[in-house]
């Protein structure tokens, strides 16, 4: 892990990271029969600080880093190891702007492992551009044309983090 840090913002409540790098890792959450899951470990404490909104980070980098992802009481793994991600993130008071480029290769995403795996040993590359809105609290990928073991595909989300699941 290589941190870059604006050094005289350390003596503010709102520490600038310049960049991060995260290089040659395996991140692996996962969730157990039992309910138990890992994932506690990316959640943000319930108290807020009484000063400062925490760190800002504008720019993140991966080089060959393995993200997993398995959900065992449905039945699911998603494995993507990212040969290189660089993440250009722009703030703003209602929206957040990301740019991102990508190359990666996906070992899967399975989403009923006993149908079988998506996007099974493929390489993904291309250029995205994201949105949060954080007032809806809403994630949005536009339409854009990303490139699938060098075919081209079109990709468009939303993901709604906002509203809880029924």
């Amino acid at each position: 892990v290589y941190v870059k840090i604006n050094i005289f913002s350390l003596f503010s409540p709102n520490p600038q990271i310049k960049k991060i790098t995260l290089r040659d890792g395996t991140i692996q959450l996962f969730t157990l029969q039992n309910g138990f899951s890992n994932a506690y470990l990316f959640e943000s404490g319930k108290k807020k600080r009484d000063s400062g909104s925490g760190a800002e980070v504008y720019n993140f980098r991966t080089e060959n880093v393995t993200f997993s992802y398995h959900h065992y009481p449905h039945n699911k793994k998603f494995e993507i190891t990212l040969r290189k991600l660089e993440a250009r993130i722009r703030p703003g008071d209602e929206v957040w702007h990301i740019r991102m480029q990508v190359n990666a290769h996906i070992h899967q995403l399975g989403f009923i492992l006993s149908k079988g795996g998506y996007l099974v040993d493929r390489d993904l590359q291309g250029n995205l551009k994201m949105q949060f809105i954080k007032k809806q609290k809403l994630f949005t990928i536009p339409a854009q044309i990303l490139q699938v073991n060098g075919i081209p595909i079109l990709l468009k989300a939303a993901f709604d983090f906002g509203k809880k699941p029924a």
